[in-house]
């Protein structure tokens, strides 16, 4: 399921109130990344083989996958998330997606 690759990027509440100006230049320059890696997807082959990031047999043939640019998720994918957290045993109780989830921070 390619369409579900996305990236979680969590930061802890004290970092963002005391750091804010910082954690919306990673942002910024997280969001300039994915932008240059889906501009040009073949440019990266070489940076993929160096840091043996992909192993060498299927380098010849593997695609860099277009990344989703910065958003949240909907409050009904943030719920879907706690759920199955929940049914795993890995969460337990419940996560307020307004004092969870913001997009102040995104370029």
């Amino acid at each position: 399921h390619p369409f579900y690759g996305y990236s979680v990027l969590s930061i802890r509440y004290d970092t963002l109130e005391n750091r804010s100006e910082d954690i919306a230049a990673l942002l910024k320059a997280y969001e300039n990344a994915i932008e240059d890696i889906n501009a040009k997807p073949d440019a990266w082959t070489e940076i993929l083989s160096g840091n043996n990031l992909v192993p060498a047999p299927i380098l010849e043939n593997y695609q860099v996958p277009q990344f989703p640019l910065a958003s949240v998720p909907t409050e009904e994918q943030w719920m879907d998330v706690v759920d199955w957290a929940n049914s795993k045993g890995l969460f337990e109780g419940s996560s307020d997606y307004n004092q969870s989830v913001t997009d102040q921070y995104l370029p």
